[in-house]
């Protein structure tokens, strides 16, 4: 399933923005036009539990853009978790949010869910594994913006990597 954000720019000069699955382009905006016509509504993108209603009469234009594809990219969180388990591990020890961790991986197979836990301290492993059940439901715009937070931390990660080595030469 492919990743798209879709934003609305409704007459009033007002912009609202959702993230869609869809299997391609012409899927995602079948499912837009049966929301819109339908009366039903949209997740505000990184807003949980904030939701906008767009209706044929106040939409004037709706731009989407695609993010990723969810489950055979080789970018963004997919492909960080397939690193080598040391450098996951470095990077999420500098996640101090365990909350952040499980928001990211909420979407997740179970076997990846255990993989990630495994590589963390003991003390992290328990309150990961806590959170993780504690989460009742978490959308895709919630987990993808914690995605991206893990991934900021992955690339200050690779810097200080890069400035160690050039100053131990």
């Amino acid at each position: 399933m492919n990743i798209y954000r879709a934003t609305f720019y409704g007459s009033n000069g007002e912009s609202f923005k959702t993230l869609i699955q869809g299997e391609d382009i012409e899927a995602v905006k079948t499912a837009v036009g049966e929301t819109i016509n339908s009366g039903g509504h949209f997740e505000v993108e990184g807003k949980g539990n904030r939701y906008f209603y767009a209706n044929p009469k106040n939409v004037v234009f709706i731009e989407y853009e695609f993010l990723l594809d969810s489950k055979n990219s080789e970018s963004g969180f997919s492909a960080f978790l397939k690193n080598e388990d040391s450098y996951v591990k470095e990077v999420l020890e500098n996640v101090h949010s365990i909350t952040a961790i499980a928001v990211a991986l909420a979407h997740s197979e179970e076997e990846e869910k255990e993989r990630i836990i495994g590589l963390l301290s003991k003390s992290r492993q328990g309150k990961l594994r806590k959170e993780i059940k504690s989460i009742w439901k978490v959308s895709m715009s919630e987990a993808y913006a914690a995605q991206e937070i893990i991934l900021t931390i992955a690339e200050n990660v690779n810097i200080i990597s890069e400035v160690a080595s050039k100053v131990k030469k």
